[in-house]
């Protein structure tokens, strides 16, 4: 068990260098290839987002700091491209140092009774909650008490339902895997319908692409926290600062020669966020030693590239975790081995397999 030590956490620095620190090898966690990223950004861009200001990371730390974020060690970076970015250590950092601490007030969170106008049905998600708490906020642009945050987050996340609904038909066809695409095509359609069924007052008047925009926000920056008074239930919210942090995990070894032998699993997030360190603010400690110019990297989960690819708008660049869907259904598999087989459909031998099969299937199911 990770052992906090609290001693170790200094006041955020107020002021953060003018000029960011610049990372070679930042993480496109949130992106995928740089080309498709630019296609992405260049039909966002057709109908942007609108902001009060433009981003400033000197600003953001300094805000933070007047609402009681705590921490050091840790920097803004950027990468070769503009929507490349995450957390580096400051300086050299040991296993087991809290980096950064959060207040709970500083969130938004999917509680309904925070809305100035709930949803026009009952039931409604907790994603369509959060997203509408981040419109209400971002409707009031520089009045928000979140205004500064607000300049922080990207236009845009590639996710694949995001894809799908915004009708980006040429990037859907690339992914060329079908069980991710129609995963992405069910969210999209839902989206759009709950959509509809929101009243424009509870929308903020926001439009299509702003809602859009708000629930792909919602589904890759957001924390789920267990809520101690309510068992197996969660709070969801955006944390400013905390959501800047690159996905890390576990990684495939090498494989040796020309056979698929696995070699090792390794870990590369070093740092986590601890619920139970206080009652107040939510800690990012470091699980591993850092050294100074090292990205921070925090785990989004042990997920499939399916996951990543419909939520964030990225696949890990080995994944352990990631399971394939060979054949969609048992007459796709039945199909593959005639063919290799070079067996003939309208002879014995594959009336014989078919219904060999089928009964297999049979059996399965009433087992189950």
């Amino acid at each position: 068990m990770l052992t906090l030590r609290t001693q170790g956490l200094a006041q955020l620095p107020k002021q953060q260098p003018t000029t960011k620190h610049h990372c070679k090898n930042i993480r496109r966690s949130r992106t995928g290839s740089s080309r498709s990223v630019a296609r992405v950004v260049a039909a966002a861009a057709s109908e942007p987002i609108q902001r009060s200001s433009e981003f400033d990371v000197k600003e953001l730390f300094q805000w933070s700091a007047q609402n009681g974020v705590r921490g050091s060690g840790l920097a803004f970076a950027t990468g070769d491209e503009e929507w490349e970015r995450g957390m580096i250590a400051q300086e050299d950092q040991p296993e087991g140092r809290p980096l950064l601490a959060i207040p709970y007030s500083l969130a938004l969170t999917d509680e309904i009774n925070r809305l100035d106008v709930s949803p026009a049905y009952d039931g409604a998600h907790w994603g369509v909650v959060l997203a509408l708490r981040l419109l209400q906020e971002y409707k009031k642009g520089d009045s928000s008490e979140w205004a500064v945050y607000m300049t922080s987050l990207p236009a845009t996340v590639p996710a694949l339902w995001w894809l799908v609904a915004t009708g980006q038909k040429d990037l859907v066809e690339e992914v060329q895997y079908s069980p991710a695409v129609q995963l992405a095509e069910a969210m999209a359609k839902d989206v759009l319908k709950t959509y509809e069924r929101i009243g424009p007052e509870a929308l903020h008047q926001a439009s299509l692409a702003e809602f859009l925009w708000a629930v792909a926000m919602v589904h890759s920056r957001s924390f789920g926290l267990e809520d101690s008074s309510r068992p197996g239930q969660y709070r969801h919210m955006l944390m400013p600062l905390a959501d800047m942090l690159n996905h890390g995990g576990d990684q495939l070894g090498t494989y040796k020669g020309g056979q698929a032998a696995l070699k090792s699993v390794n870990r590369d997030d070093n740092i986590e966020w601890v619920v139970e360190a206080a009652p107040d603010a939510l800690y990012f400690v470091s699980t591993a030693a850092m050294q100074a110019g090292q990205e921070a990297l925090m785990s989004y989960g042990d997920r499939s590239n399916d996951h990543f690819l419909l939520y964030y708008g990225f696949v890990p660049r080995s994944n352990p975790h990631d399971d394939v869907v060979l054949f969609e259904s048992l007459d796709d598999l039945l199909s593959w081995y005639a063919g290799s087989r070079g067996l003939d459909p309208a002879g014995t031998e594959w009336a014989a397999l078919s219904g060999a099969a089928a009964g297999a299937a049979a059996s399965t199911a009433e087992a189950v």
